[in-house]
């Protein structure tokens, strides 16, 4: 497919100061494996079935929650300091059930499941960085509200032990027969990685139907921007 129209100037987000919240992008691992000490595999990033949590999502929200104790010595002198000792992150996930989604009936699948039937890995990709852990899927809500209103969709992400980045490019490619479903790549870094706020990667997101992504690769280099797909659109 053809492409010969870009964005109109001013229209792009910012790739620094007050950047949008959708340039930030979720993916979950629909097919998880395990490895021999019963934890999620997440070594591998290539053998993810990665479904985009983004149709009908109005919210995605991060929160890290310390633990934390206080120490004193006689060298402070009464004073005390602070020690992290702990993390507990999570990822708040809201917005509207959107029937037929990939990522949503993956998540809604597991309301009534238990143990590893709702564990699984995702990545999450800010500002251009992506991020992989293994992850548990809590306080899932696949429908509900009133009767005149759509029905609501949340769900939340918690981070199961230390999460991991990609070693090099890493290229998310949109399914040509299922959107919103990516598979994922890893190339070897570009020779001037953008370290823009400290990113320890690049991202690049390849869709099918052609659309721009270079909101979702944000950064402040053209590393991280995608390249569209020179197949011709599908069921999109």
């Amino acid at each position: 497919m053809t492409v010969n129209t870009k964005a109109i100037p001013g229209t792009e987000p910012d790739k620094s100061g007050a950047v949008e919240n959708w340039v930030d992008s979720l993916y979950i691992d629909r097919h998880p494996t395990f490895d021999t000490s019963g934890k999620v595999a997440i070594s591998d990033i290539t053998t993810g079935d990665w479904a985009r949590l983004a149709v009908g999502i109005n919210s995605i929200t991060p929160a890290a929650a310390d633990t934390s104790q206080q120490l004193s010595d006689y060298a402070s002198e009464g004073h005390t300091e602070t020690i992290v000792t702990g993390k507990n992150v999570t990822l708040a996930v809201a917005g509207n059930r959107y029937v037929g989604n990939p990522g949503q009936e993956y998540v809604s699948s597991m309301w009534l499941k238990m143990g590893n039937a709702v564990k699984s890995r995702c990545i999450y990709v800010v500002n251009g960085q992506a991020i992989e852990t293994a992850c548990t899927i809590t306080a899932i809500v696949p429908t509900g509200g009133t009767a005149n209103q759509s029905q609501t969709f949340s769900c939340t992400v918690n981070f199961d032990g230390v999460p991991i980045v990609p070693d090099g490019m890493l290229t998310l490619t949109e399914s040509q027969t299922e959107a919103w479903v990516y598979n994922a790549s890893i190339d070897a870094m570009p020779s001037a990685p953008d370290t823009t706020a400290g990113r320890m990667t690049d991202v690049k997101i390849v869709q099918f139907n052609d659309q721009a992504t270079s909101h979702l690769t944000q950064g402040g280099s053209d590393s991280g921007t995608s390249k569209p797909s020179t197949s011709e659109p599908g069921s999109h």
